[in-house]
């Protein structure tokens, strides 16, 4: 009936009629919204809407160029449920990629994207996610998590310069043991 209504032809533009509803409606409450990178395809949100970017880091510059605020959460490097090796026993999936440790550590965001570019004042930070349709129980969710997250946090956190692998890997020997302590099934 509200296609009806509003002339809409496609589920599309009754996706943007919600969409645009919703971010009117966070806008009169003091907020702003945040949606999943198909948000901004075919006009259906304002720039105010700050853009979650999953497909790549490509995709989030394609995003900030057009004039959307963006959260960095490309797959290929921030997503936890991602397998951590090539084992056909180890837990999670790999459709985007297998992020091991030191591949999480040495993820680099925005690296092929000059400290100049005025492009990086639209990435508002880096998002690390962890979808749950494969986690059944707590010390998968752990598994998946650690230590994997305080590799990410200082990859993203840190500068390139003052990041170094086997410092890292003796810090985080170190971190183990409060891991133990708490529980945690990493």
């Amino acid at each position: 009936a509200l296609m009806k209504k509003q002339g809409y032809k496609s589920t599309k533009e009754l996706q943007g009629h919600l969409l645009r509803y919703a971010e009117k409606k966070l806008r009169s409450l003091g907020k702003r919204m945040v949606g999943w990178e198909e948000a901004q395809h075919g006009n259906k949100v304002s720039k105010d809407t700050v853009i979650y970017s999953w497909l790549s880091e490509d995709a989030a510059l394609n995003c900030a160029k057009q004039g959307f605020d963006v959260i960095l959460q490309p797959a290929q490097s921030t997503y936890l449920d991602m397998t951590q090796d090539f084992s056909p026993e180890e837990p999670g999936v790999d459709w985007a990629a297998v992020i091991p440790l030191e591949t999480a550590y040495q993820y680099e965001p925005l690296a092929q994207v000059p400290e100049s570019d005025p492009i990086r004042k639209r990435i508002l930070g880096i998002q690390c996610a962890l979808w749950c349709e494969i986690i059944t129980h707590q010390s998968r969710l752990d598994y998946m998590i650690f230590p994997r997250l305080t590799a990410m946090a200082e990859a993203c956190w840190t500068n390139k310069s003052k990041r170094d692998w086997h410092d890292y890997l003796s810090r985080l020997k170190g971190h183990l043991p409060m891991l133990d302590k708490q529980g945690i099934d990493y």
